[in-house]
């Protein structure tokens, strides 16, 4: 069996320490990459709920105010029928 000297010792402790730092080095990257995509996705997930919200707000009947008056106003000039809906006996 033959005995390493000190200085091999501490070159090979220096490579594995360089090794170790590369892979710590790698795997922050991949972690701030992956931190970096989910802040996307939670992004693109909130604009969508929110565009969703605002475009269903709209497109009901009774989102807006505007909507109801206009509808309103359809039925009695044209009578196409628009309002289906009665809140109350006619």
């Amino acid at each position: 069996m033959q005995l390493e000297s000190s200085a091999d010792v501490t070159a090979a402790s220096d490579q594995h320490a360089i090794v170790t730092d590369e892979d710590n080095a790698a795997a922050e990257q991949r972690q701030k990459t992956i931190n970096r995509q989910m802040a996307q996705f939670a992004k693109m997930l909130t604009l969508s709920i929110v565009y969703s919200a605002n475009i269903g707000g709209t497109a009901t009947l009774t989102g807006t105010a505007t909507n109801l008056i206009i509808a309103d106003a359809a039925n009695k000039s044209v009578n196409i029928g628009i309002i289906g809906i009665s809140f109350g006996s006619k």
